[in-house]
């Protein structure tokens, strides 16, 4: 009678399935690298943002006077800042933004 060798026809465990694994993943993100770099285009920007001449804040800026607002500052401290607010006519700013938005009212009609 031949013994029975149904657990020893077991193979020993491998090592190599993580670097498989893992060859597998360096592959796939090494491929993804590709097609993304292949997809840039090498042309240049054909619409490049506005360049803005003049716009130095280091000099006043006066306001809309069709608005109704007066010279401003470019300080930030607290009393140039309340000084300006003190100038302005809020009133007349009031009645000319009344009469704007009647005018796009109508407009919008």
């Amino acid at each position: 009678m031949e013994p029975d060798n149904q657990g020893n026809n077991a193979e020993a465990p491998s090592g190599a399935g993580p670097f498989v694994g893992a060859a597998i993943i360096i592959l796939l993100l090494a491929f993804g690298a590709y097609y993304f770099w292949s997809s840039k285009p090498d042309t240049v920007n054909e619409n490049p943002p506005p360049l803005i001449l003049g716009n130095d804040p280091a000099e006043d800026v006066s306001s809309d006077a069709a608005a109704g607002l007066p010279p401003q500052g470019n300080s930030d401290s607290p009393e140039a800042i309340e000084s300006d607010l003190q100038v302005i006519d809020l009133n007349q700013f009031d009645a000319q933004i009344d009469a704007s938005l009647e005018g796009f009212e109508q407009n919008a009609q």
